[in-house]
């Protein structure tokens, strides 16, 4: 809540809609990477709405190369562990 609380004062019309939506279904995401019973998958979403942050800031409040400097970085670097989690459970 803290986030759409942040975002909104920068909001307007349909985008208040789809940023409530998209926030409610990376919680919902990030929810159920947590129970499950890997950790590496828990931590990769939380990264991964982390980064969204940075998508969010520069989209509606301010552009700059400062949310990409982190943005991208945690992005990738849970898309990485995502994998790595699948590669981790197949394993014997």
């Amino acid at each position: 809540m803290l986030l759409i609380r942040w975002l909104w004062t920068y909001l307007a019309g349909a985008d208040r809609y789809a940023v409530l939506i998209y926030t409610a279904a990376i919680t919902v995401m990030v929810s159920l990477a947590a129970a499950t019973l890997s950790p590496l998958i828990g931590v990769a979403a939380g990264m991964f709405a982390i980064s969204d942050i940075s998508v969010a800031r520069d989209r509606f409040i301010e552009r700059s190369v400062a949310n990409k400097m982190w943005g991208i970085p945690l992005y990738y670097l849970a898309q990485v562990l995502f994998a790595a989690s699948i590669r981790l459970t197949d394993l014997p």
